[in-house]
C-alpha cells in the first residue's frame, strides 16, 4: 500500500490515531537523531516505530530507504517493559515480525530471515549479551549467528536508558566500534529517555553527540495537559527501612491514601520489600492486588500485565512494584508512593502518576530509605532528597521538574580489545567463557535462568529436553548461589555442552546467564510472587513445547529431518537459497563467490564413513542400498559412533586440500554449525593410544571419498590432513588465518559474523523447505 503522506501513514497504522507534531517531524527528519528526550507519556514507542517504518519501507525518497536498516531491535531495562512494547508494537497494521527475545534454547527464527525487515524487542541482559557474542541463556553455537545479525543493517532503539547502568557505555562503545571496524548495511544506535543527558554518551571511542531531538515550543504547547498535569508532593514517614515492621507500616499507609474505584502505585527500590508489602496488604483491602517485577516466569508475568489491561474494579487496584515499572509502562495512578531514589528514576516514577492530567487531585508520596540505599549510592540518594524537599507540597508535573544532572559513575568500559577477544567462541581448556556481565550490569545485579522439571531417576533426568522459554524464570546470581548451599547437591543441574548429558552444577556454572534445571520439589517458585528463595512447595510445571534435547558438541538436528536427502540435493538447495539472499542484500557483492563456493562445499564432510554410518542408521529398509552419500536422514536424535565428530571440520578440511589459497570459503564452512571458527581443540578423550592425531572425531589421515556436490560440482577424494588445526605441517595454522580473516579492513568482525549467519540461515531454510515439501507430499 502506498501512501502520500507520513500523517496518512500514521493514521493508518494506529487505526485512527492522528500523529503528535514531534511523531511528525520524526519521521522527516534527514537524519535519525542519536538522542530523543521526550517527556514521559508522550508515545514515543509509536513515534520511533513508526518513523523507522516509514523510512524503511514507504518513504518517497530512495536515499533515505536504503540508509534505514532492516532491522530494528528495541532494547529495554526490564522484562515488564518487553511484554507491554512488544503488544504496542503488534498493535500497529505494520506487515512485519515482532519477536520477543526472551532467552531459551527454543527461540523464534527471526535469525532465518536476514533479507527481511524485522523488530526484535528483548532486555539489555539478553540483547546486549547478544551483541557481545556471548548470548545469555541461548546455545552457545548460536552466538556468532545473533552477533553478526545484531551488529549489521540494524538500528539499535537503546529506550529508558537512565535505568541501564554499564549497559549504556557498552552501547555508546558498540556503536562506536560499528563505525569503525565496518558493517553490512548501515548500523546506528537511538537513545532515548525523558531525562537524558548528552554527556552519557561520551566514553573512550565514543563521542558525546552535539544534538537532541526534543519538543520544539509549539509541540510542547499541543501536550500541555499533560506536561501539566497536577501531581501534588508529600513525603510519607513509615519509619526505619531497615525496622522489620517497615513493609507493614508501609502497607497500612497504602490503604489508608489508596481511594476506591482508583489505581494506587507503590514502587520499591527491591524485589524483597515489594514482595514483603504485597503479602502485607492480601486479605486487609478489597483492591485487586497486583504485584510487578522481573522474577516471574512468562505465563504468570503475563497474566499480571493482562490484570493491568482489565477495567478498575470498584474498589480500585493497588500495585506494588519495583523499580521494573518506573519506564515505559502504560499506568496512569491516582496515587503514588515511591521510595526514594536517582532523580532520573523519580522523575520517570512521576510519568506514572496522572500521565494523561485528567485528574486534578493526584498524589505522589515519597518514603526516605537512606539508611539502605542499595541498589543506589548514598550520593544519588542525596541529591535527590534534596530536589524532593525543595518540591513539598508542589506539583511534580513534567513542566515543573527540576533537570537530571550530567554525571555518571565510572564503570568498566568495554574497550576494542575486548571485543576482539570475544569474536573467539571457544570456551578456555576448563570449560570457562569469558564473563560480559561486567559489561552489562554493575554490582549484584546479574541474572541467571532457572526452570523446573520432575523426574524418576537418572535415565528420565538425562532425557529432560531444552527449557522452553515460557519455564525460564530470572534469577539473582547471588541468591541463587546462596539458596543452592542451603539446598544442597542434586538441587541444581546443567546440560554440558561437550559431554552431551545433564550434569550437577559446579560453582563456575552459577553466572549470569547460566540456563540451570532444577527439581520442582525443591520449590524456590510461587505463581503469585515469582522467584522466592523461602518458597518451600513444589513448584507447577509449564508445558513443554519442544522435546528436542539442548544442543550439545556433538549435535546436528537438522541432519535427522524425517526424509532422507542426498548431499548433492540438499547442496543445491542451499545453493538456491543463498542465491535468492544475495539478491535482497547487495553489500555481499563483492563476497558473494566465497558465500556460495562455502555453500556448495559446506557438506562435503558428510561423505565421512562416521557420518555415513549414521545417516544409514535412521534411513527406512528400502534405501538402505541405495549407493548415495546421504546429507539427512529419516530418524532423529542419533548419535555418530564417534563421540564429537564434526563433519564440517571434515568439509573445510577438504575444501583446504582443493583450494589452498581460499580461506574465507573454507572459515565460512567450518563455522556453518557455529563449533569450528577461531580455535579448533580435541576433546579431552581423544588421544588415540598408538599415538595418532585425533580433531573433532577425525583422526589424521581419514580418507573421504568422491563426494557429489550438486550443480556439476565434485570433490574427487582424498585423505584429511588436520595438522593444520594443531600448529603443524607445511601450511599456516587454522587459528593463524582466521585471526588475518577477522582483522581484514575488508572484513573485520561484524562482517565475518554477518556471513556465517547469512550461510547458516540458507543452510536452515534449505533443510526446512525440504522437510515442508516432504510433509506436504505426504
Amino acid at each position: 500500500m502506498a501512501w502520500s503522506s507520513y500523517w496518512d501513514f500514521f493514521t493508518y497504522m494506529t487505526g485512527g490515531t492522528h500523529p503528535y507534531r514531534y511523531q511528525h517531524r520524526l519521521a522527516e527528519v534527514p537524519e535519525l537523531p542519536a538522542l530523543v528526550r521526550l517527556p514521559t507519556g508522550v508515545g514515543k514507542t509509536w513515534a520511533v516505530l513508526l518513523a523507522w517504518a516509514w523510512r524503511r519501507l514507504y518513504h518517497p525518497d530512495p536515499a533515505i530507504r536504503a540508509a534505514t536498516p532492516r532491522r530494528l531491535v528495541y532494547c529495554l531495562p526490564a522484562r515488564n517493559l518487553v511484554e507491554q512494547t512488544v503488544a504496542v508494537a503488534k498493535s500497529l497494521r505494520l506487515d512485519i515480525p515482532v519477536y520477543t527475545m526472551m532467552g531459551g534454547e527454543i527461540e523464534e527464527g527471526w535469525y532465518l530471515y536476514p533479507e527481511r525487515e524485522a523488530i526484535l524487542i528483548g532486555t539489555i541482559d539478553i540483547l546486549g549479551s547478544r551483541a557481545l557474542n556471548r548470548g545469555y541463556a541461548m546455545s552457545r553455537y548460536r552466538w556468532p549467528i545473533a552477533f553478526g545479525l545484531l551488529n549489521n543493517d540494524v538500528l539499535w532503539v537503546m529506550d529508558e536508558v537512565q535505568l541501564f547502568g554499564v549497559g549504556l557505555e557498552t552501547s555508546a562503545q558498540l556503536q562506536a566500534f560499528r563505525s569503525k571496524l565496518g558493517t553490512f548495511g548501515p548500523a546506528r544506535t537511538i537513545w532515548m529517555s525523558a531525562t537524558l543527558q548528552p554527556e552519557w554518551l561520551g566514553t573512550v571511542d565514543h563521542p558525546v553527540p552535539e544534538a537532541v531531538f526534543e519538543l520544539e515550543p509549539d509541540e510542547a504547547e499541543e501536550l500541555a495537559e499533560r506536561l501539566q498535569a497536577p501531581k501534588r508532593l508529600f513525603r510519607l514517614d513509615t519509619g526505619s527501612v531497615t525496622d522489620k515492621g517497615y513493609a507493614g507500616r508501609l502497607a497500612k499507609s497504602v490503604l489508608e491514601h489508596h481511594q476506591a474505584g482508583t489505581l494506587t502505585l507503590v514502587i520499591c527500590n527491591t524485589v524483597e520489600r515489594a514482595t514483603q508489602v504485597f503479602r502485607e496488604l492480601e486479605g486487609r483491602s478489597q483492591a485487586d492486588l497486583v504485584l510487578l517485577h522481573s522474577r516471574f516466569r512468562p505465563p504468570e508475568r503475563t497474566a499480571q500485565l493482562a490484570r493491568l489491561a482489565a477495567p478498575i474494579p470498584p474498589a480500585g487496584r493497588i500495585i506494588a512494584a519495583t523499580q521494573t515499572v518506573e519506564a515505559g509502562m502504560d499506568l496512569d495512578a491516582r496515587t503514588l508512593i515511591t521510595e526514594l531514589a536517582p532523580w532520573s528514576s523519580l522523575v520517570q516514577r512521576f510519568g506514572r502518576c496522572n500521565r494523561k492530567g485528567t485528574c486534578s487531585e493526584a498524589t505522589v508520596l515519597w518514603v526516605d530509605v537512606s539508611e539502605r540505599p542499595r541498589p543506589y549510592t548514598a550520593e544519588e540518594l542525596e541529591e535527590a532528597r534534596g530536589h524532593l524537599v525543595r518540591l513539598e507540597r508542589r506539583s511534580v508535573a513534567p513542566a515543573n521538574l527540576p533537570p537530571v544532572s550530567p554525571w555518571r559513575p565510572e564503570v568498566d568500559v568495554l574497550r576494542r580489545r575486548d571485543l576482539i577477544d570475544l569474536f573467539d567462541t571457544t570456551a578456555d581448556l576448563l570449560g570457562n567463557d569469558i564473563d560480559v556481565s561486567r559489561f552489562i550490569r554493575e554490582g549484584d545485579e546479574h541474572d541467571l535462568y532457572l526452570f523446573w522439571r520432575n523426574w524418576r531417576d537418572d535415565a528420565s533426568r538425562q532425557d529432560q529436553p531444552a527449557p522452553d522459554r515460557a519455564e525460564l524464570c530470572p534469577a539473582p546470581v547471588v541468591a541463587v548461589r546462596e539458596w543452592l548451599r542451603r539446598k544442597g547437591e542434586g538441587t541444581a543441574w546443567v546440560y554440558d555442552h561437550l559431554m552431551d548429558r545433564w550434569r550437577q552444577a559446579g560453582a563456575r556454572d552459577i553466572r549470569p546467564g547460566a540456563i540451570l534445571m532444577v527439581p520442582a520439589a525443591a520449590g524456590g517458585y510461587d505463581p503469585l510472587t515469582g522467584w522466592d528463595p523461602n518458597a518451600r512447595g513444589p513448584v507447577p510445571l509449564v508445558p513443554v513445547s519442544s522435546g528436542e534435547a539442548p544442543e550439545g558438541y556433538g549435535g546436528d538436528p537438522m541432519s535427522g529431518t524425517g526424509h532422507p536427502q542426498s548431499i548433492a540435493a540438499h547442496t543445491d538447495e542451499v545453493v538456491a537459497v543463498l542465491r535468492e539472499l544475495l539478491d535482497h542484500l547487495p553489500w555481499l557483492a563483492p563476497v558473494a563467490e566465497d558465500l556460495l563456493a562455502a555453500a556448495r562445499w559446506h557438506d562435503c564432510g558428510k561423505g565421512h564413513e562416521i557420518f555415513q554410518e549414521t545417516m544409514r542408521e535412521g534411513l527406512p529398509a528400502e534405501l538402505l542400498d541405495k549407493p548415495v552419500l546421504w546429507a539427512k536422514t529419516e530418524k532423529r536424535g542419533l548419535k555418530h559412533r564417534i563421540r564429537g565428530f564434526r563433519h564440517e571440520l571434515a568439509s573445510a578440511l577438504a575444501f583446504c586440500d582443493v583450494h589452498p589459497d581460499r580461506f574465507l570459503p573454507a572459515y565460512l564452512i567450518g563455522a556453518h554449525h557455529g563449533r569450528v571458527r577461531l580455535s579448533i581443540r580435541s576433546l579431552p578423550d581423544e588421544r588415540l593410544d598408538e599415538g595418532g592425531q585425533r580433531v573433532m572425531g577425525i583422526t589424521q589421515g581419514d580418507v573421504l571419498p568422491p563426494v557429489d556436490l550438486g550443480g556439476g560440482h565434485r570433490y574427487p577424494g582424498g585423505t584429511l590432513d588436520i595438522s593444520a588445526t594443531y600448529l603443524a605441517g607445511d601450511r599456516p595454522a587454522w587459528t593463524e588465518q582466521a585471526v588475518a580473516l577477522r582483522d581484514r579492513p575488508d572484513l573485520g568482525p561484524f562482517r565475518l559474523a554477518y556471513l556465517e549467519a547469512v550461510l547458516r540461515a540458507a543452510d536452515q531454510r534449505a533443510s526446512a523447505r525440504t522437510a515442508d515439501n516432504e510433509a506436504e507430499r505426504g
